[in-house]
């Protein structure tokens, strides 16, 4: 599991703009990779990606509707 570490939290006015959120699963079948990123306005998903290679970007590919 990975995290931020706490000297990450700067308080209310932190100037955090998005926060990258999922899970990942080896060995399985199918989707294994579920990886969100949402911020003020949207919350979108990246389908483009399907494993976890150790070093990640996010690629908004799917964007929900309010």
């Amino acid at each position: 599991m990975l995290s931020c570490s706490n000297d990450d939290d700067r308080g209310p006015d932190n100037g955090i703009e998005s926060l990258v959120f999922g899970s990942f699963a080896g060995e399985c079948f199918g989707n294994c990779f579920d990886v969100f990123r949402i911020d003020a306005s949207k919350l979108e998903e990246d389908r483009v990606v399907d494993f976890f290679s150790g070093d990640y970007n996010f690629r908004g590919s799917f964007t929900f509707s309010n």
